[in-house]
């Protein structure tokens, strides 16, 4: 059904010149909102069993607590990044992306009642920075 996550969030970054051209750094998302469509005929499968009709939507408050209490859909970068000149700049490095999608209902009942589902992807990024300060 084209799943889409949407997040607005407040990241916190850590970073060091290690010289005029070379900038490392880490970021991480703490909170914000996540939006996009709720589906209304998923299909949930346990122990090849599957549940039809089940309605999800993209968990609404992202919040970073602790690995897998985490709540939402969050994002951290590892990058270096390379400057060009005075305004340009490019990087590169590892995105971190966690998207979480809430059911109606909780359909996972062992270990315990669950109505959220997270997908965790790693990926590599490349990106162009405009640089407003020198």
């Amino acid at each position: 059904q084209k799943p889409q996550t949407n997040s607005i969030n407040i990241a916190l970054e850590l970073g060091y010149n290690i010289s005029p051209k070379f900038y490392a750094a880490f970021n991480i998302d703490l909170i914000g909102f996540s939006f996009g469509k709720k589906f209304n005929d998923g299909l949930y499968i346990k122990n090849n069993n599957g549940t039809t009709g089940i309605s999800a939507k993209p968990t609404v408050f992202n919040v970073l607590l602790i690995s897998d209490n985490d709540r939402g859909s969050l994002n951290s970068e590892l990058y270096l990044r390379y400057k060009l000149n005075n305004k340009w700049a490019l990087h590169g490095g590892i995105s971190f992306l966690f998207s979480e999608y809430t059911t109606d209902t909780k359909v996972q009942q062992v270990p315990s009642p669950n109505d959220r589902f997270r997908y965790k992807s790693a990926g590599g990024l490349l990106g162009v920075t405009y640089l407003i300060k020198n």
